[in-house]
């Protein structure tokens, strides 16, 4: 049984051991990667909102507060309604609500990336900004599609298949 050990916040999974391939290891693997979400939203809207605080224009730094309170908020409750419904939800859906957590964490490394040579002197291009805007938008509307994924396989566990009447010819 090889493992892969998951944690960042010490409230949530830190000595928990993630077994591959098993219902179990999948969630121990969403809850990691919510965790990781979790801080990484908190932290990178921060240190955007400093920044753009600097810029003549502040409307951008009121959206980035709405991120940070918005994102967090979405990735709370994806662990809360995985927590209570984890027993009933299929492996099929599991495994589109863990893809889609790593997508999310891919979507956090271009601000990041930026806002560090940002903090280094260096000035962003148009096209720079433009991508920087998207992944910024982008985050939430990741988040947003994973709450959804999460809420259809709750509905789904929920809906009793009947089996269809057998034809006779």
């Amino acid at each position: 049984m090889a493992g892969v050990e998951i944690g960042i916040i010490p409230f949530m999974n830190t000595s928990e051991t993630c077994v591959t391939g098993s219902k179990e290891g999948m969630f121990c693997q969403i809850k990691g990667r919510l965790s990781l979400l979790i801080v990484l939203s908190v932290l990178l809207s921060t240190a955007l909102g400093s920044l753009y605080q600097l810029a003549p224009d502040g409307s951008m730094a009121s959206n980035l507060v709405f991120l940070g309170t918005l994102i967090p908020a979405i990735y709370i409750l994806i662990y809360v309604v995985l927590e209570l419904f984890k027993k009933k939800m299929d492996g099929r859906c599991l495994n589109i609500v863990r893809h889609g957590l790593l997508l999310a964490v891919g979507m956090f490394i271009f601000p990041i990336t930026l806002v560090s040579f940002y903090k280094n002197g260096m000035t962003l291009g148009a096209e720079m900004k433009t991508l920087l805007s998207l992944s910024i938008f982008g985050i939430p509307f990741i988040a947003i599609l994973i709450l959804i994924a999460v809420i259809v396989g709750v509905v789904k566990s929920y809906i009793k298949k009947t089996p269809a009447p057998a034809v006779t010819a």
